[in-house]
């Protein structure tokens, strides 16, 4: 095995290398990541981390929205072990926060390469190409969906772990499957989970069909399929309990209707194909996408465009022929209702229903256009005639030329928005530099034969091409212009833990606390109940009351009172899960507390269960009678935490297991060394 890794270092260091170089003001803490990880991502590991650090479990967060179960949040990485790592050990900054995007973007570079070697790709065209996928329009569009960068992460490594398990039926091989999809599950966006499921039944069926004739092939087929399934699930106990849990009281919970999700679905829309060319362009005149900025960018290089049009006329073997098939396939996905093949599956395809972006499909498709260009890159390299080289250089440069010609007519005559001129300006300006980029590729096939010079020249070139044009889009959707230094001080007097905090709810104002690069979900921060909040996954009943208005009737009471004015509530302690009260009332009456109705709130008055209500159809209600009483109120799921033990000892039962195997298989080896030499 150590023979194995060692073979790979040198590849492993040179793409950990560029990706530093790339993403240098991530890594090395210059700039803050943007938009949806300050706004969302990182204030709820903030929050599980100091949770984690205060050993409590994550479970109930009670500052955004009036509260909300974050275990049942996807997206929070309540659950996922990485966050897990960080929040414990170290607790949340944005110095952390950039460790964990760094962390990602390196193994998600790895985990492609590995995967193309697996696919005969040798190393060095790995090399090149894992840096091209890390570069991509997908991770440069969505850096801000830290969520999507974990799915882009370990989709790789279960592909390549899934194969090799159907190709040997290793118990090692189905034990990484399974904790790969765990990785996923945890930290991933879920539809990306969805997706990658039809691609392995896809790949199981298509197996199936080759080895139809032979039993014991298809039994070993289902044996590993059955027993990855079986594993995937036991690991994943606790986020897929939470979910199913809490997913009738989310806005999120539901499938959507087909007219909601044509209105709101974040599309990869038909003109976003002018990424694939031009990806600047995308960071102005949003109209013309109709989509968000972060959806709009797939593009992964000009010469692999190129490439792909020399495999597609002149060099479509078999395995061509799939790869490209299904890029094309993603592609059209990604458009989503803007073809009926989406429409199709929405309606009828079980889960197609509750996805809301229909982008992520993009990244299926530029890794199956970069594993198709990079097993085509030899012949590519090779070939002799360079007559097919510039057909396929001329349909693309025309193509390309056509473009900047409408753009520069548009830029030089149309009385447009600056917006829009800004728009055709950069496509002139970025069409012409990649132009030239193609002349140079051409002049060196046809003017250097030598296959080490030709591969070294146009392996710089791709790599060159990734780099400059996703720098070029940097400071749009990667990085802000705050430093992390100055973010941190920004929050660095926000109190710690979770101080005893029975203020009037319309005491605290958010907009006191916005900074630079810090506007949402600052009641996490500065440890205040606030109606307000940037959180997809809003209860239904609190969005229901929010939407009308009706909560800022109660904005005017505290976190827990009486509805007997003359009673008296001091609260003795507190953490996110539970509450320590002590009431005197003169009369029997009813006990508020301002967070959101969950069946598994639990009250206790005096060590005696009371049976929670509902008040106003969203809040926590509970009868006391007259007296000085101690309260108990608890957040306490039963069936999450009971799964979160099945996942843990199904963790350290699987890494024990994989351990055991390494050993075993390491004497195995050095046992038949010696025998060898004997």
């Amino acid at each position: 095995m150590n023979v194995q890794i060692k073979k790979h270092n040198v590849f492993l260091i040179l793409i950990t290398t560029f990706v530093l170089l790339g993403y240098r003001e991530i890594a090395f803490m210059k700039y803050t990541a943007v938009y949806d990880i300050i706004d969302a991502y990182y204030p709820w590991r903030y929050f599980i981390g100091e949770c984690l650090q205060n050993h409590i479990l994550p479970l109930w967060e009670p500052y955004q929205h009036l509260g909300s179960p974050i275990h049942a949040n996807p997206q929070s990485g309540a659950w996922y072990p990485v966050v897990w790592f960080f929040g414990y050990l170290f607790g949340y900054s944005m110095t952390i926060m950039h460790i964990e995007i760094v962390f990602h973007l390196i193994f998600a570079a790895f985990g492609f390469y590995f995967l193309l070697v697996y696919l005969k790709i040798e190393r060095k065209y790995s090399t090149v190409f894992a840096c091209i996928y890390i570069y991509s329009g997908f991770f440069v569009g969505n850096a801000q969906h830290i969520s999507w960068i974990i799915s882009a992460t370990w989709i790789p490594f279960i592909l390549l772990f899934y194969l090799k398990a159907l190709e040997n039926n290793k118990h090692k091989e189905i034990l990484l499957t399974a904790f790969f999809i765990f990785l996923l599950a945890t930290g991933g966006y879920p539809p990306f989970v969805v997706v990658l499921a039809y691609i392995l039944i896809g790949i199981s069926i298509y197996k199936g069909i080759l080895s139809i004739k032979k039993k014991s092939a298809i039994l070993k087929l289902i044996s590993t399929n059955t027993l990855i399934l079986l594993f995937s699930s036991l690991l994943s106990s606790v986020i897929i309990v939470s979910i199913f849990h809490s997913a009738t009281w989310f806005s999120r919970g539901t499938p959507i209707a087909l007219s909601k999700a044509i209105a709101i679905a974040d599309s990869f829309t038909p003109q976003s194909c002018l990424s694939l060319v031009f990806p600047l362009a995308t960071t102005q005149y949003k109209a013309f996408f109709m989509t968000d900025i972060s959806m709009s960018n797939a593009y992964f290089g000009i010469i692999s465009v190129l490439i792909i049009i020399y495999a597609c006329f002149f060099y479509c073997q078999k395995k061509q022929v799939l790869y490209f098939s299904l890029a094309f396939l993603f592609l059209i996905l990604a458009m989503g209702f803007s073809t009926p093949i989406y429409t199709f599956l929405f309606k009828y395809m079980p889960g197609f229903s509750y996805n809301r972006a229909t982008s992520l499909f993009r990244f299926f498709a530029i890794s199956a256009f970069l594993i198709g260009v990079a097993s085509s890159y030899n012949q590519f390299l090779e070939e002799k005639k360079i007559k097919k080289i510039t057909i396929s250089w001329f349909i693309l440069v025309f193509i390309s030329f056509c473009i900047i010609t409408l753009s520069y007519y548009k830029y030089r005559i149309s009385v447009n928005t600056e917006n829009q001129n800004s728009f055709y300006y950069l496509i002139v300006k970025q069409g012409l530099f990649q132009i030239a980029m193609l002349c140079f590729v051409l002049a060196i096939m046809f003017f250097v034969k030598n296959y080490r010079v030709r591969f070294l020249i146009i392996s710089f070139l791709l790599l060159f091409d990734a780099y400059y044009a996703a720098r070029l889009n940097f400071p749009y959707t990667v990085h802000s212009s705050t430093s992390v230094l100055n973010f941190e001080k920004q929050i660095i007097d926000a109190p710690k833990g979770f101080p005893i905090n029975n203020d009037t709810i319309s005491k605290f104002d958010e907009y006191k606390f916005q900074r630079a690069n810090l506007y949402c979900n600052l009641a996490i921060y500065q440890k205040k109940h606030s109606i307000n909040g940037y959180n997809p996954f809003v209860l239904l009943k609190y969005q229901k009351m929010f939407n009308n208005d009706s909560l800022k009737l109660y904005t005017e009471h505290p976190l827990l009172f009486s509805e007997d004015s003359m009673s008296k509530i001091t609260i003795n302690s507190y953490t996110p899960n539970k509450l320590i009260a002590t009431i005197y009332s003169k009369k029997d009456n009813y006990v508020v507390l301002l967070q959101n109705y969950m069946p598994d709130w639990e009250v206790t008055i005096d060590g005696i269960q009371t049976k929670v209500e509902l008040y106003k159809d969203t809040f926590i209600t509970f009868p006391v009678s007259k007296s000085s009483r101690i309260i108990e109120i608890e957040y306490r799921p039963q069936s999450v935490i009971m799964a979160m033990w099945v996942s843990i000892i199904s963790v350290l039962m699987l890494l024990t297991a994989l351990l055991f195997i390494c050993l075993t298989s390491e004497n195995s080896k050095s046992e038949t060394k010696i025998s060898n030499e004997n």
